[in-house]
């Protein structure tokens, strides 16, 4: 057989070439396609996964759900994972999804009792937003009816894009006098650049009719367009002008808001003019009908805009473990009326913050406060005592750990090193900050640094209302100290600083103990100031209990003693008294000296300062007024006539009565045994100070005594004294006015002797 060695041509390997690579470019995109589709189905499933879990929540806390239709909310998936709805949420590169707390689903409610729920991911390798609205779409929503037959009724839906951006799909919404009636499904376009849909509306007429008509481009993009319009046959009235129209929201508790729809006639007139209804609750649209003269009906739409109930705090993303870094918090806002300001609110902590408000507030302007865990601490924990012991492989030194924080990892750090030289100990908070604390170096010292000396604004174990200051004066062998005060009989450790940090206040009430423990190089420690004790008072004593021998604002010719009950906690007291208008200080005394008295006439104040011994004061008593009249009134005046007609006696001397005023002391004889003395006017006078109170006619007769008075009111006649059995030796009769406070004062006084 004859051999062949003939190799292959130009055109040969050149097709086998490209033959090759037919090949190879099939398998790779067969590769890639597979891959693709493999990463696209774990997509679908993780959204079909995390929609689960947030439907299993809400099924668990269904207040959380959105209350009106068409309204959202927003429970984020790191969420879920905490509350155990999700072991973990991950991308198809296992990169976590919940860090950056903007991974969520969103709930939209579309009728009375159903709900749509949509995934939104922020993950490392995979991410997808909500939908914007599309500025190149055109959305028109007409009505076509004819008065005389609404059932008829139709709503044209036209769609129009450009060819750049064509329409995916589109879905509509049906409202019958607010209230939702349907719902589309999503209806697929098919790309296109017009779409038309007509919608028959024979099943929601009469009524008020509002269609929204959402369209979504082929990028998932969405434009949403309502129109609204009255649907009724010609025989009702019409709707006319809305009194007043609302545009803005009333927050007031409370608050109603009644509106008027003036009622316009048709074929068939209206029952009356004008119709009214108030509206009350949270309400932001309402409907008022009006009626025919036969009581057909039309519901007249009106905007009412009333929420008075603010916002409730939804879910948010707080935790209580600790971190070191930033925290981000995303707070839901749930509001029923008027809708949240901003859903969800945000607010990124940089500081060492444990908890914290958040304002929320709706569109009516209605705010609450929401308390979120926040949890960063960027403070370092704090280095603390030093020990140390020899072991066989050297020394082995523990150090102190303090946090006023997240608290430290564990509360003493350890390292054994074999060598004497000086060397660092990291100790490590909660939230993972670190602090390397220097050990010195082995010495022999082990003597502790000497006591500073220290100086207070104000000196130990005497009471003062004003904080006190210690500076201290550190000593050279000194390195550090720390800053305790006592706290229910325990010290309190408050921080450990360097001697030029030199100067502490304590501003506390009670009696409060210091201590200052100083330490040096070597670790030595000395605790200083143990038995120093400040007092701090910053209340006023109470005042006293008062009583008195008269009671205020009542009048008396007396002096009025007061007499106090101090408590304990008052030092001294300072006496006052007013005089023209002002208080006048008299003297400063001791609680045992708790008596006084005021003499002065007039209408008398009276103040009493109570102070502690840290100098707090108190002002008691200056509503309190005593009232002093020492000065008898004025003598009222008199005028007395004398007759001899009849059996009225002459007096025989004429003397004795006169025009009057004044007091007369004088004998008088009288010639009969019955004698009648006439006393034409009395008038009373005036009191400077507590008024008269009465003025009286007084008789004796034959010394036996007062007899009863006699009272005047105002003027008065005459007063008959018949002794005819026996007769009577002599007569004294006295008249005299007695003011409020018990003063008298006398206008006559006449003795008669009889002959």
């Amino acid at each position: 057989m004859k051999k062949n060695n003939k190799g292959f041509t130009m055109i040969e390997l050149l097709a086998a070439i490209v033959l090759l690579g037919i090949l190879a470019a099939t398998a790779i995109a067969a590769v890639s396609w597979i891959l693709q589709r493999s990463k696209d189905n774990y997509y679908v499933t993780l959204e079909k996964n995390v929609t689960m879990a947030a439907e299993n929540y809400y099924v668990d806390n269904r207040a959380a759900l959105p209350k009106a239709i068409g309204q959202s909310r927003r429970i984020l998936l790191k969420t879920l994972v905490e509350k155990n709805y999700l072991k973990e949420v991950v991308d198809y590169n296992k990169d976590d999804c919940t860090a950056s707390n903007k991974s969520y689903i969103k709930v939209v409610k579309y009728s009375n009792s159903d709900y749509i729920y949509k995934a939104y991911f922020d993950c490392p390798g995979y991410k997808t937003t909500e939908e914007e609205q599309i500025k190149d779409i055109n959305i028109q929503v007409s009505f076509d009816y004819e008065e005389s037959n609404i059932n008829d009724a139709t709503a044209k839906i036209k769609i129009s894009s450009t060819e750049d951006n064509k329409i995916a799909s589109f879905e509509y919404t049906i409202y019958k006098d607010g209230q939702h009636v349907y719902q589309s499904e999503n209806i697929n376009a098919g790309y296109v650049e017009n779409v038309n849909r007509t919608v028959e509306l024979n099943k929601y007429v009469p009524g008020n009719i509002r269609v929204v008509v959402t369209a979504y481009d082929i990028f998932g993009n969405k434009k949403t367009v309502t129109k609204e319009t009255s649907l009724y046959n010609n025989n009702v009235p019409e709707c006319g002008t809305i009194s007043p129209l609302y545009n803005k929201w009333e927050t007031s508790a409370n608050a109603s808001r009644t509106i008027s729809v003036n009622c316009v006639d048709t074929s068939i007139k209206c029952l009356r003019k004008t119709f009214s209804e108030t509206f009350t609750g949270d309400i932001e649209r309402g409907y008022i009908t009006i009626l025919g003269e036969n009581y057909e009906e039309r519901k007249c739409p009106v905007n009412v805009y009333l929420d008075s109930t603010p916002p409730a705090c939804g879910s948010d993303n707080g935790s209580t473990v600790w971190t070191k870094g930033n925290r981000e918090i995303v707070l839901n806002c749930i509001d029923e009326t008027s809708g949240c300001e901003e859903d969800p609110y945000t607010k990124t902590y940089n500081k060492t913050t444990t908890t914290d408000d958040i304002e929320i507030k709706d569109k009516a302007g209605n705010t609450n406060i929401c308390s979120v865990n926040v949890y960063v601490d960027k403070n370092l924990p704090i280095c603390g005592n030093i020990s140390e012991e020899e072991v066989a492989e050297g020394r082995k030194v523990t150090i102190e750990c303090s946090d006023n924080e997240s608290g430290c990892t564990q509360p003493t750090f350890t390292q054994t090193v074999n060598n004497d030289e000086s060397f660092d100990i990291t100790i490590q908070d909660n939230a993972g900050n670190t602090n390397s604390c220097t050990i010195p170096a082995k010495t022999e010292d082990k003597t502790p640094p000497a006591c500073p000396s220290i100086e207070a604004t104000f000196d130990q174990r005497k009471w003062t209302k004003e904080n006190i200051t210690f500076t201290f004066g550190f000593t050279e062998d000194t390195e550090s100290w720390e800053w305790y005060t006592d706290s229910n009989g325990a010290y309190r450790f408050w921080d450990h600083n360097e001697t030029s940090d030199n100067s502490r206040t304590i501003s506390g009430e009670g009696k409060r103990k210091i201590k200052v423990v100083v330490y040096d190089e070597a670790g030595n420690s000395q605790e200083c100031f143990t038995d120093h004790e400040y007092w701090i008072d910053k209340t006023a004593p109470s005042c006293p209990t008062i009583s008195s021998n008269i009671a205020e604002k009542k009048w008396t010719n007396q002096n009025i003693t007061f007499t106090f009950g101090f408590p304990s906690d008052t030092d001294t007291w300072d006496w006052f008294t007013d005089s023209n208008g002002s208080y006048r200080f008299w003297d400063t005394n001791s609680t045992s000296d708790n008596s006084r008295t005021i003499s002065g006439e007039g209408k008398r104040k009276i103040r009493v300062v109570t102070r502690d011994s840290a100098g707090n004061t108190r002002y008691c008593f200056e509503d309190k007024e005593y009232w002093i009249d020492k000065t008898p009134p004025n003598a009222p005046r008199y005028s007395t006539t004398n007759l001899t007609s009849g059996n009225k006696a002459q007096i025989t001397s004429n003397s004795c009565f006169g025009a009057g005023g004044g007091q007369a002391n004088s004998w008088c004889a009288i010639n009969y045994n019955n004698v009648t003395f006439y006393f034409d006017t009395v008038t009373v006078q005036s009191d400077n100070l507590s008024g008269v109170a009465k003025t009286q006619l007084y008789w004796d007769h034959d010394g036996g005594g007062t007899r009863c008075p006699y009272w005047f009111e105002g003027n008065c006649g005459n007063f008959s004294a018949s002794t005819a059995s026996d007769p009577a030796s002599w007569l004294t009769f006295q008249i005299r006015s007695v003011d409020n406070a018990g003063n008298v004062g006398y206008s006559l006084q006449i003795d008669y002797r009889r002959v």
